[in-house]
């Protein structure tokens, strides 16, 4: 196998869904990073999430699955083939690279260093980095990351599954709806141009989105 295997979408879709219209050409400027993330469902649940908030890229490190895998695209139900993603051995050599481009490492993890998710302030762009089901991110990670970012526990478990937390709401709340900026707001960083609007550059997009709309 392949150290590095990156796939690029051909085609997206185009249509959105009543709930999206406004937010066409809109990309949430941010990377998820799954290292030893054991469970296929799993992964296929990120590409599920990933679809819905038009994540940048999913990076899939370690023995993370990739597609095509029928047990992925049981639960991400065709977003596996509308998702940028990447697959390498090496997640640190990764989260590195993903940093040298100008993004945050957070690390999802639990732990006193951890800032409370209702609490943190992303610096998009931003790379969430979520590890094995059981054991967690690596300490290489944890030890490279800018930050780290913890989902409140309060039964008697010590972490979520995986999957859940890419999914729950207070992931959205954290990261969707600070740069999935509203319709008005499009209007308000679009160039008008001979009396037509047109979208700006992702690098706006970028600096509109570290604003916190």
């Amino acid at each position: 196998m392949q150290n590095q295997l990156s796939i690029q979408p051909e085609t997206a879709l185009t249509s959105t869904t009543p709930l999206g219209a406004g937010y066409e050409g809109i990309r949430l400027p941010a990377v998820v990073l799954l290292d030893n993330v054991r469970s296929m469902y799993n992964v296929g649940a990120f590409f599920r999430a990933a679809d819905g908030v038009n994540l940048e890229k999913l990076c899939l490190c370690g023995i993370t699955a990739h597609p095509p895998k029928k047990a992925i695209s049981k639960t991400a139900l065709g977003a596996e083939q509308v998702v940028a993603w990447e697959h390498d051995w090496d997640a640190i050599a990764t989260a590195e690279r993903l940093r040298s481009a100008g993004l945050q490492i957070a690390a999802v993890e639990t732990g006193s260093q951890a800032i409370d998710l209702f609490e943190w302030q992303p610096k998009f762009p931003v790379c969430l980095a979520f590890g094995h089901e059981v054991e967690g991110l690596r300490p290489e990670l944890l030890d490279i990351a800018d930050t780290r970012v913890r989902i409140p526990m309060l039964g008697k478990k010590k972490s979520w599954i995986t999957s859940l937390l890419d999914n729950c709401p207070s992931i959205g709340r954290s990261l969707c709806a600070r740069p999935m900026i509203s319709p008005s707001a499009v209007h308000a960083v679009t160039s008008r141009q001979s009396g037509r609007e047109s979208r700006s550059t992702r690098s706006e997009w970028y600096r509109v989105a570290s604003k916190g709309w």
